[in-house]
């Protein structure tokens, strides 16, 4: 769920985004203010497909990913040290990391476990887990890097 949620989060200030018959069609770029790019990605008929990227300010790639059917099919998401923060191989299968590497959690077809095989129910990883991922969210890729990016697509329509 997290990782939908970054990646549906995503979209730059600045864009340029191709339209056919009124629908997003082929790569789509976005970038910084500073002109370094943000991300790409591609739709087809109006559908997220294809390979996607997003890169921190400084150029380091903050994730990447497999998109088919505007569902994420596999991606992962990176500290600016290039160590994975989390991980998706399939659509129901996900990992989140910490700094140093060592899985918190993983996901498996939809429950919860702790890198030990403890399954964890919704009240345990909204008490103990969520705050110290969103910690994690917040020291990297919400930090003001990405966050001023995030902010837009509440704010403005790109189309």
């Amino acid at each position: 769920i997290l990782m939908q949620f970054f990646f549906y989060f995503f979209t730059p200030l600045n864009s340029i985004q191709p339209f056919k018959n009124g629908l997003r069609e082929g790569q789509q770029f976005g970038y910084y203010e500073n002109g370094q790019l943000a991300g790409q990605w591609s739709y087809s008929k109006g559908i997220e497909t294809g390979k996607e990227k997003a890169y921190y300010k400084s150029g380091e790639i903050m994730a990447d990913s497999l998109m088919k059917d505007s569902e994420m099919v596999s991606g992962k998401i990176y500290y600016k040290n290039g160590k994975i923060l989390m991980e998706q191989t399939s659509i129901t299968n996900k990992k989140i990391y910490d700094k140093n590497g060592n899985v918190l959690l993983y996901f498996e077809n939809e429950q919860m476990f702790t890198a030990d095989k403890k399954l964890v129910n919704e009240k345990e990883f909204k008490k103990k887990y969520e705050p110290q991922i969103l910690k994690l969210m917040e020291e990297t890729i919400l930090n003001e890097e990405f966050y001023s990016i995030a902010l837009i697509i509440e704010g403005e329509n790109l189309e």
